[in-house]
C-alpha cells in the first residue's frame, strides 16, 4: 500500500458493513473520501485550520439545504490539542444493525484494511488523529485505551503525522433505535434488476469540536425491483 494513503472499511469484500474509505495526504493537508461518493463529497483538513466536509465543485450538486453558492456541509476549526502534541480531527462511526443480505465490495484490486464487524449492540469508531513533529512517545498512553488498534499513519510534509485508529464501544439505546429505524423503513425502488449495487446511509453530526460521520451499509433486503424485494 502506498505510504500516502490508507483504505479501510468494516466487514469483508463479500459482506460490507460500511463504505470503503480512503485517507490520503498531499503536502501538509489531509483528505478522506468514501469510494462510492468520493467524486461528489470529501473531507478536507487544510493546514490553515479550515476543516470541512463539502460537495466537490466538479460534482455540480445543487444542495438546496445550503445557502446559494455554498458547497460546505460541515465546517470546523482545528481543535485545540487534547493532550500535548495530539489533536482529534474527526470520527467515523459504523454501528451494528439488523441488515441480513449484505452487498459485496466494488473495490476490486485495491488493498483494503477490513475491520471485523461490530457485534450486536456495538459500534466501530474510526478516529483520525494528528500529531505534531515534536510529539513524545510518553504521550501515547494519553491517546490510546486498552483494545485500541492503530491501522496506520501518514507523514505530512511539515513533519506532522495523521493517524487512523479503531475503537469498539457499546451503542446507546438512542443510537440503536435511530439506526434500526432506518433499517426497517428504508427501500430503494428499481424498475428492472440493477445488478451489482451498493447503498448506504451517511449522516454527519457535530456535537463536539469535531464531527462524527455515521456510516453503515444497507443490504439487498432494501432493494425492490418493480415493488418486489430482491432478497
Amino acid at each position: 500500500m502506498p505510504e500516502d494513503e490508507i483504505r479501510f472499511g468494516v466487514g469483508s469484500a463479500d459482506a460490507v458493513h460500511s463504505s470503503t474509505w480512503k485517507m490520503w495526504v498531499h503536502n501538509h493537508e489531509i483528505y478522506l473520501a468514501a469510494r462510492h461518493f468520493g467524486r461528489f463529497m470529501k473531507v478536507s483538513l487544510h493546514s490553515t485550520g479550515d476543516w470541512r466536509v463539502a460537495w466537490i465543485q466538479e460534482s455540480q450538486i445543487d444542495d438546496r439545504q445550503l445557502p446559494p453558492g455554498s458547497r460546505v456541509l460541515c465546517q470546523w476549526r482545528r481543535p485545540n490539542e487534547f493532550t500535548p502534541g495530539w489533536t482529534q480531527c474527526l470520527q467515523i462511526m459504523v454501528p451494528s444493525s439488523t441488515v441480513q443480505h449484505r452487498f459485496k465490495s466494488h473495490d476490486t484490486g485495491k488493498e483494503i484494511v477490513w475491520a471485523l464487524p461490530p457485534r450486536a449492540g456495538e459500534k466501530v469508531m474510526f478516529t483520525v488523529l494528528l500529531s505534531t513533529a515534536q510529539v513524545l512517545e510518553e504521550t501515547w498512553n494519553m491517546v490510546c485505551q486498552p483494545g485500541d488498534v492503530t491501522l496506520g499513519s501518514l507523514a505530512l510534509s511539515n513533519g506532522e503525522r495523521a493517524w487512523l485508529m479503531i475503537r469498539r464501544e457499546p451503542m446507546s439505546a438512542d443510537e440503536a433505535e435511530y439506526v434500526n429505524g432506518f433499517v426497517e423503513t428504508m427501500r430503494i425502488d428499481y424498475e428492472s434488476d440493477p445488478g451489482d449495487v451498493f447503498a448506504n446511509l451517511t449522516v454527519i453530526s457535530q456535537e463536539r469540536t469535531y464531527p462524527t460521520i455515521l456510516d453503515f451499509a444497507l443490504g439487498y433486503e432494501h432493494v425492490f425491483i418493480q415493488g418486489q424485494p430482491s432478497a
